[in-house]
Parts: C-alpha cells; sequence; structure tokens
C-alpha cells in the first residue's frame, strides 16, 4: 500500500484573467480546472488545458498557470513516501467527470469535524490517484493526453551527438513527458525503425567510415562505435552488410 498523507484542497474563482507564475511545492499537487482554458508550464514544456482537465505535478516541479480568462481550480496537495508514484506528470482530461466528482468528495471531508476525517479522506485520496493513474494511462495508449509535441530534429541531434555512448531512451522519453514504450511507437511511426534501430545504424554508418579511411583493428574500431565487444559489432556489420568488417576494408580496396 502506498504510504501517503493528505495534505490539504484549495478552492480558486477567478472572476477575470489571472497569472500564477513561476514556483514549486514541497508536496506533489493535483490542480483540476472546472472551467477556464489556458496553459500551464511544467519543468519549462507547455501544455494546454480546459475545463475537465487535470494537471499533476510532482513535489519540487517548476510550473505556473496562464489564465486568460476566468476560471475556477481545485487543487490538492499530499505528500507520498513511495519514491515513484505512478502518475505522470502533464495535463489530462477528465472525459466522464469521475475524478471530479472525488475531488468535491474529498473536499467536503476535509472540512468536517468527523473524528475519522483523516482515515476518510486519505482513502478518498488514494481512490483519485487510482482513478487519475487510469485516465492517464488510457489517454496515454490512445494519445489523446494534452503533451507537448515531440522536436525530433531535437530528438535526433540527442542521438547523433551521443551515439558512441550508451543513450537511454528512457531519459529522452521522459524530457518530452512520455513513456519509453509511447515514444518508441511515435518514433517508429515517424521514421520507420525504432530508437534502437536508428541507433544502430547510425554506429554501423560510422564504423564503415572508419573503415575505409582509417587503419584502426576491428577491435578499436568497434569501441569507438559504441559497441561493448568486437564480436557484437561484428555480428550486428555482418547483419547490415552481409560481410565481416574485415571483408567491407577488403572490398572496398
Amino acid at each position: 500500500m502506498i504510504d501517503m498523507q493528505f495534505h490539504h484542497t484549495y478552492h480558486s474563482e477567478h472572476a477575470s484573467p489571472i497569472t500564477i507564475f513561476e514556483h514549486t511545492h514541497p508536496c506533489h499537487e493535483l490542480v483540476y480546472f472546472v472551467y477556464g482554458d489556458g496553459l500551464t508550464h511544467i519543468r519549462g514544456k507547455e501544455y494546454s488545458y480546459h475545463g475537465n482537465c487535470f494537471a499533476f505535478y510532482r513535489a519540487g516541479t517548476v510550473h505556473d498557470e496562464v489564465n486568460p480568462v476566468p476560471c475556477e481550480t481545485l487543487s490538492t496537495t499530499f505528500l507520498c513516501e513511495f519514491p515513484d508514484i505512478p502518475l505522470e506528470e502533464g495535463v489530462f482530461r477528465d472525459g466522464d467527470q469521475k475524478l471530479f466528482s472525488l475531488i468535491r468528495k474529498l473536499r467536503r471531508l476535509s472540512l468536517t469535524s468527523s473524528p475519522h476525517r483523516d482515515v476518510l479522506t486519505e482513502a478518498c485520496l488514494a481512490n483519485i490517484l487510482v482513478t487519475a493513474e487510469k485516465i492517464q494511462k488510457h489517454q496515454s495508449n490512445s494519445g489523446e493526453a494534452e503533451r507537448p509535441k515531440i522536436n525530433w530534429s531535437t530528438v535526433i541531434d540527442m542521438i547523433d551527438n551521443s551515439y558512441r555512448e550508451e543513450v537511454n531512451f528512457h531519459e529522452i522519453a521522459s524530457e518530452f513527458h512520455y513513456s519509453y514504450n509511447r515514444f518508441r511507437h511515435l518514433f517508429a511511426e515517424r521514421f520507420s525503425v525504432s530508437p534502437h534501430e536508428y541507433l544502430l545504424m547510425r554506429r554501423l554508418e560510422h564504423a564503415e567510415t572508419l573503415l575505409l579511411r582509417t587503419k584502426l583493428n576491428v577491435t578499436e574500431i568497434a569501441y569507438r562505435t559504441g559497441f561493448n565487444t568486437s564480436s557484437a559489432f561484428s555480428k550486428a556489420f555482418r547483419k547490415r552488410n552481409g560481410m565481416s568488417p574485415k571483408e567491407y576494408r577488403q572490398l572496398a580496396r
């Protein structure tokens, strides 16, 4: 069971435009946008939101809210001892308003003087987090989640600039607030190969250049192009070119 502690709910209603400048919280925060359209920046990335959307910000995350029209929000803050809380940062749509109903219930419970208030609020909070996670997973799988667009030129530059090393595609996906599985799917849709296949292609292309233009031996070329062993390099090279690296070099001479 996740060890968590409910902190507070805040209700805000603004009859005129308002901007909440960049800030952080020591707690996790779930903001529900009851009505109003606007933007929020999470770690410098821009998301749009509308009525019946919610945003999740992890503790310590820099974020803001830009509300150019009247708006109403319900903010819930909480602590969680579980280090990898299964919620993604970003903006998501609460289509059937199930989450909205639970958050209103949480606010009502938090304002009561019942001796069981703490138990009831934390049980309700757990239900909110489970519901929010289900919404996120569904929208992530269907592509409905409001996320920043992936700058594919930046992604390719990141790979091209570090292909000689271990490339952590999970971290790259996280940079754009995507799960790795979703990122891999979108990458393959755009480039017709997976991220790892593209990385391998770049390594082998550079290896071909080194074989033709230098006198480096096969082992040295393998390490310079990101392979852990010369045998792994030779196997991948043969699969791509139909011959060993030595045969490739000899054929070109």
